[in-house]
């Protein structure tokens, strides 16, 4: 999971080192509009549904790592 996840960072915020505290406010770039592309792209790359309700508690990598570990993504 962390390979894939590394990827889509580096290629949607240009991020490199995927750390669990990477957030909105320390990654450039991601905004709330990056943010719809980024729950888009999870979605995609890892065959799981994100629900609106759950897509805005997703505001770190370490609770994006949790919640798509919870969900069985691999």
């Amino acid at each position: 999971m962390n390979e894939k996840l590394e990827a889509l960072f580096a290629r949607l915020f240009d991020a490199k080192g995927l750390r669990d505290e990477m957030s909105p406010e320390n990654v450039a770039g991601w905004d709330s509009f990056s943010h719809i592309e980024l729950i888009v792209e999870l979605e995609s790359v890892f065959g799981v549904a994100i629900p609106t309700s759950d897509a805005v508690k997703l505001d770190s990598v370490g609770k994006i790592k949790t919640y798509l570990s919870e969900k069985g993504a691999a």
